[in-house]
């Protein structure tokens, strides 16, 4: 079976269920007990779930993606996200 950005999506939707799933454990919301991951594992499978997406859909698209690449887009959207977050702090 071909790897496509529907089946990679279709994942991230998976594990992005399973981080909801934790969530609701960690925050006494179910009866269920915490899986061994936990969400701090289910997040990391979140995030290498959603870098596949940019791998495959660099690929379909014949765009030659690096880490370091990735790594400059990163620092760029990280920087908006803790000005952002510095301004809701500082309301």
């Amino acid at each position: 079976m071909e790897r496509s950005e529907d089946t990679v999506f279709r994942h991230i939707v998976e594990e992005v269920g399973e981080l909801a799933e934790e969530l609701t454990i960690a925050t006494g919301m179910t009866y269920k007990t915490a899986g061994a991951d936990g969400v701090i594992g289910e997040s990391i499978d979140a995030i290498i779930s959603l870098v596949d997406m940019i791998y495959v859909h660099s690929k379909r698209n014949g765009i030659e993606i690096t880490q370091e690449m990735m790594m400059e887009i990163a620092s760029k959207k990280l920087a908006k996200w803790e000005d952002y977050a510095w301004r809701l702090s500082n309301r």
